[in-house]
């Protein structure tokens, strides 16, 4: 920061608590951050979340996203909604929310002549966002978290290396395990929580 004020006017507003939708949370003596999006997914929920009751999980068990003919497709004004509401669910996926990156990217394959299942889909999971809008990427340097976020430092091209190294080492993780099944595939409401436990997500 000093050597960006030695060439540029720049005034000092302390640690970052909020950019871009993003709240940021932290503790440096605890070495912990804490990372969510409560503001946004709540008015996203309100914008576009329409399904009545709780939702469980991010997509109903049994949908399949699967492009239909076009004289099915919503009109014109619900199609331009439907983009924005599916732009709005990547920016939430790709920073604070995996849990809902797959619904996204299978609502993203529709999104150019999407039906009334698939609009309905998109606002089950805006709806879902929000009632565990609370929900945040959790990145601490302790014994509990460290192990689940520990694969940030290894870089996919130097595993070998690393695990030479003694920097890293890999072990076998059973499918009933594997919290990346959230963001590949549709999961039935037990398996999906479980995933997100052993993700580190904190979700209310």
């Amino acid at each position: 920061m000093l050597k960006l004020q030695d060439k540029f006017k720049c005034k000092t507003l302390g640690d970052v608590n909020y950019y871009l939708g993003l709240h940021i949370e932290r503790d440096v003596e605890k070495r912990w951050m804490r990372v969510h999006q409560k503001k946004y997914l709540e008015a996203l929920a309100a914008n576009f979340g329409k399904s009545e009751g709780h939702v469980a999980t991010p997509l109903p068990s049994g949908f399949k996203c699967v492009k239909g003919p076009a004289e099915e497709s919503v009109g014109e004004e619900e199609r331009r909604r439907f983009h924005s509401l599916v732009g709005s669910l990547m920016y939430a996926a790709v920073h604070t929310r995996p849990d809902a990156a797959f619904a996204t990217g299978q609502l993203a394959r529709v999104v150019q002549c999407p039906n009334g299942e698939q609009v309905a889909a998109g606002e089950r999971v805006a709806k879902y966002l929000g009632q565990t809008a609370t929900g945040a990427i959790a990145l601490a340097k302790n014994p509990v978290l460290h192990g689940l976020t520990k694969h940030m430092k290894v870089k996919w091209h130097w595993v070998r290396s690393m695990v030479t190294a003694g920097e890293a080492e890999l072990h076998y993780v059973k499918t009933t395990a594997q919290p990346a099944d959230m963001m590949t595939k549709r999961l039935v409401e037990q398996q999906h929580w479980k995933c997100c436990k052993l993700a580190g997500m904190a979700l209310n």
